[in-house]
């Protein structure tokens, strides 16, 4: 969620607070990822023409400069496309980071529930020790909802690559199955 992140360093919040519009364009600008790579060009045009039609381009513009200057070079484009991907995480550190706000629970906590997620998080580090060390892979048990949203992502891919929906329709709904991760980087919950 690197670019919901920087939207926030942008001072695009209260935009997003305020407007349908801004708060779905910049969540479908989180989706270009799910695209299949040969795709993401035209995702990025997709949103673009958006945010122009709409009238809302000043304001998003700084948005589509960092994305198009910091994730759509030839050398990260393939690093930030995550189609098809197992663990759709395309950073290590956002995976530790989500990780570890879950188990803190509260946005800012005291130094007692901080340890105690500490805590938490190496007993669960020691029992995937333990269950590797026995030649066997850890089982992380992923909520219903995750898993729902992971086939329907799927789904919604498969549609895309086939062209039997479009692009813009594509990043629509993707962002909307990426919302609840969207708003923890946001710290809108």
């Amino acid at each position: 969620m690197a670019i919901a992140g920087k939207a926030k360093k942008l001072h695009l919040l209260q935009y997003i607070q305020q407007s349908e519009v801004i708060d779905s364009i910049v969540r479908s600008c989180c989706a270009l990822a799910l695209l299949p790579l040969a795709k993401m060009w035209d995702g990025l045009r997709v949103l673009v023409r958006r945010a122009v039609e709409e009238g809302v381009w000043d304001i998003l513009s700084p948005l589509f400069v960092y994305i198009r200057n910091t994730w759509y070079s030839a050398s990260r484009l393939p690093m930030f496309c995550v189609f098809g991907a197992i663990d759709r995480t395309n950073n290590a550190c956002e995976s530790s980071n989500a990780t570890l706000r879950a188990a803190v629970r509260h946005k800012h906590p005291n130094i007692w529930c901080f340890l105690n997620a500490l805590i938490d998080l190496e007993d669960i580090t020691e029992d995937d020790i333990c269950v590797l060390n026995c030649g066997r892979a850890p089982n992380r048990a992923r909520g219903r909802t995750v898993l729902m949203n992971d086939e329907t992502i799927r789904g919604l891919q498969e549609d895309v690559q086939r062209e039997t929906i479009t692009i813009d329709f594509f990043l629509r709904q993707a962002s909307r199955r990426i919302e609840g991760v969207y708003n923890i980087a946001l710290d809108l919950l």
